[in-house]
């Protein structure tokens, strides 16, 4: 279950929950995988410009930075088998819990 005060999310892929943790290290790690800043990825994101290879790193690191473990070849299924629009949801969600203040993550 995500705490809103760290901006975790719960996200779900092909009926399986996750929680995600934007820390530094996880928001450094994705910034040096992708060659992006973090603004830069979103934008990329949202203009439908993400690579499959680029999700599944996100939402590895996540969960990792929430305390979680995954098995990389059930996490790859979930994907697969939940679709894109549920991919695209839950690293737009994490991505922006990455970048709320902690006072508005309270506040929604």
């Amino acid at each position: 279950m995500s705490n809103k005060y760290r901006n975790e999310v719960d996200v779900e892929l092909n009926g399986t929950k996750y929680t995600l943790r934007p820390t530094f290290t996880c928001l450094a790690a994705i910034e040096e995988y992708t060659n992006q800043t973090i603004f830069q990825f979103i934008a990329s994101v949202i203009a439908g410009s993400m690579k499959a290879h680029q999700a599944f790193f996100v939402l590895e690191t996540a969960i990792k930075a929430a305390g979680g473990s995954v098995d990389a070849s059930t996490l790859q299924r979930n994907m697969m088998e939940g679709g894109l629009n549920e991919v695209v949801k839950a690293v737009s969600d994490f991505l922006n819990a990455a970048v709320m203040s902690g006072d508005l993550a309270k506040k929604n």
